[in-house]
């Protein structure tokens, strides 16, 4: 049964007191090299994620609030398993589709066609399933001849609404959302809020980040609030 289970989840973030070490690149190594430390000077710590325990079951929709730095993001991607928790557990039982990053897998040298194969493959999805999907998000981008062309070809605006578009119809038992996302202009932006409304409809379990206190109430039917890391308020309205 899909279900999430985190207990005691810390996130720590290495920062290295030297100017030949920047933060992104500590970080970077930090998660490349599976939490082997590759710079010798000890380095400090920032506690992004403190203690976090939640369940889910189906039916739940997690809103998750806070201040910027409040952790929300690190909480979603520990989830998605981006990130390695640096203690505690996280089980996820259910196929994730997370909309943090909309352009993993996205090769520029490929035609839009084919990066729709490529991303199909990547999450493990049939041949027969991608073909399913293929025409769906062709019709739902309405980009033209340029589908056929390479993606370093394509426009900002092409290239979001194209990495949207085939992350929002892999369809997941658990989506995962970090605001909602606005690509192209007002029509497409209007098309893409529906789409986007569907599949959480359709979701077994979603969690979503948001400043939008409004947005929050009427999506979901749990809310944490984050401060420094840890939970510091819970609601439950089922």
């Amino acid at each position: 049964m899909t279900n999430i289970k985190l207990k005691n989840v810390s996130l720590n973030y290495p920062l290295y007191l030297t100017s030949s070490m920047s933060i992104r690149k500590a970080i970077f190594e930090f998660f490349l090299f599976k939490n082997k430390l590759v710079n010798k000077k000890k380095p400090k710590h920032i506690k992004a994620l403190d203690r976090i325990s939640i369940e889910l079951k189906p039916g739940d929709r997690l809103g998750v609030t806070g201040d910027n730095g409040a952790g929300k993001s690190s909480l979603l991607r520990v989830i998605s398993g981006i990130y390695p928790p640096t203690s505690g557990k996280v089980q996820v039982e259910g196929k994730i589709s997370s909309l943090l990053d909309i352009f993993f897998g996205v090769n520029l040298d490929a035609t839009g066609r084919e990066n729709i194969l490529i991303r199909g493959i990547l999450i493990g999805l049939s041949k027969e399933k991608i073909n399913e999907i293929s025409d769906k998000i062709i019709e739902f981008v309405d980009i033209g001849e340029f589908i056929d062309f390479p993606l370093k070809t394509y426009s900002t605006g092409m290239k979001m609404r194209l990495a949207f578009a085939i992350s929002i119809y892999i369809t997941s038992d658990i989506l995962i959302l970090d605001e909602w996302l606005s690509v192209g202009d007002k029509m497409f932006v209007k098309k893409a809020e529906k789409a986007l409304r569907e599949r959480v409809s359709g979701a077994q379990i979603v969690i979503y980040a948001s400043h939008s206190k409004q947005q929050i109430e009427r999506i979901c039917n749990k809310v944490i609030n984050l401060k420094k890391g840890r939970i510091s308020s819970y609601n439950d309205f089922s």
